[in-house]
């Protein structure tokens, strides 16, 4: 679903002049903590990617907003598709909110209260995104053997003498790679992260590709496969995983 807010009171000096604001709902997520000004009749909260980030000036120090948590101000109302309602905003300032379930109010600060539109749709969602998810696996998963295959193709222009199934040891290697893709794909809370999940997978690639070979040589050539060909695919994801949810806010 998307939102738009178009007018905030309350506000920052600074929001007003960066309105609208639109972002990406990407989950719900609850609070923490009773504490704080961050308290809506609904209690219902949701997580929002910015299309465009925020500027915030507070105490004289300048931040950049590239994340909100927004709640419907009244009780009986709720976000969904169609909706047009007021909603509480606050400025995420912990990127740790962003691979969590719940938020504290010291990581996202009340700011606002805004008018917002909210268009998209989520009925059906969750098929089309299992759809994308296996139709990637397959495609992850075939891509190690095709490459290999392809690579003695180019090399030697001929098939390796045992044929197709010669190739089929790479498959496990690509099973798991795949897998843990799509995993740190889906824990990943934004896009920043997503990118240095996949950027960890392309870096790992051509060491993959070399130690898959290798490994096959030195060893029985599934465990050869596997330690040296998915080894440092999923240790390159697990790195970017790492290097994002550890990037300050």
């Amino acid at each position: 679903m998307n939102i738009v807010i178009k007018s905030v009171d309350h506000a920052p000096d600074d929001l007003y002049g960066q309105l609208p604001v639109r972002g990406r709902l990407l989950r719900t997520i609850a609070k923490a903590d009773r504490p704080g000004a961050f308290r809506t009749a609904s209690g219902e909260y949701w997580l929002a990617e910015l299309r465009r980030p925020l500027t915030w000036t507070s105490q004289g120090v300048t931040r950049t907003i590239r994340y909100l948590v927004v709640a419907p101000r009244w009780e009986g109302t709720s976000i969904q598709p169609g909706a047009k309602l007021p909603v509480g905003v606050a400025y995420v300032v912990d990127d740790g909110v962003l691979a969590s379930g719940t938020f504290a109010s010291a990581q996202a600060e009340y700011v606002a209260i805004g008018f917002a539109k909210i268009s998209g749709a989520i009925n059906g969602g969750g098929s089309m995104q299992a759809t994308g998810a296996a139709l990637s696996f397959i495609a992850l998963t075939a891509l190690w053997p095709g490459l290999h295959l392809l690579v003695f193709l180019f090399r030697f222009e001929r098939l390796a003498p045992g044929g197709f199934s010669d190739v089929l040891v790479f498959v496990p290697m690509g099973m798991i790679a795949a897998l843990v893709l799509l995993l740190l794909w889906g824990r990943a809370g934004s896009r920043p992260q997503k990118r240095r999940v996949a950027l960890g997978y392309l870096l790992a690639s051509p060491v993959a590709f070399i130690g898959s070979l290798l490994g096959g040589l030195m060893m029985p050539p599934l465990p050869g496969t596997l330690l040296f060909g998915a080894g440092p695919l999923v240790a390159g994801m697990l790195i970017g995983y790492a290097w994002a949810r550890n990037r300050p806010a």
